[in-house]
């Protein structure tokens, strides 16, 4: 894709605050020409889907009580629209595999805009190899996502468990 070519973007969230938020985050990226819509239910996604297909999906895997993402593919089959978690609260790791990427809320302008041009770029083939090398590629957009709550789990565990030298709650770096 063309940096000059405006790319759409769904965003799938029941929660006004956090679904405003990411649409103005959105348009505030550098060198990345948006078209947000934000969605509000499973109606107005439909809806959406009836008229112009996004480039990507942001949703929320609680959206709709459980979004189905392998429904959704099948659904919309060769569209070529990328699905994208939006994580505002823990999700299980194996749930967030289902997503081609996912944003956070406490991602950072840089950190969307590198995720979107990553999704935005590469196309998956239905090789092998390029497939390895996709799941890959998710491994690593949605690391930062759960990197931080996996090393504050390990440092409780190891708490818990009386594995610190002096007893004393672990300090955390800022």
């Amino acid at each position: 894709m063309k940096n000059n070519e405006s790319i759409r973007i769904a965003v799938a969230e029941t929660s006004v605050i956090i679904r405003s938020g990411l649409t103005l985050a959105l348009k505030r990226l550098p060198n990345l020409k948006i078209q947000p819509v934000e969605l509000l239910s499973v109606e107005a996604l439909n809806d959406c889907l009836r008229t112009q297909f996004p480039d990507i999906l942001v949703v929320n895997p609680t959206f709709g009580d459980f979004f189905d993402v392998a429904r959704f593919r099948e659904e919309t089959a060769g569209k070529g629209i990328r699905v994208v978690a939006l994580v505002s609260s823990f999700i299980d790791a194996s749930l967030l595999s289902k997503y081609d990427a996912s944003f956070s809320i406490f991602d950072d302008l840089e950190a969307l805009a590198n995720k979107i041009n990553l999704l935005q770029n590469i196309e998956p083939e239905e090789e092998e190899d390029s497939r390895v090398a996709w799941q890959s590629l998710k491994r690593y957009i949605q690391m930062p996502t759960q990197a931080p709550l996996v090393r504050l789990s390990m440092k409780s565990l190891s708490f818990a468990k009386g594995q610190t030298k002096d007893n004393k709650w672990p300090r955390f770096p800022r």
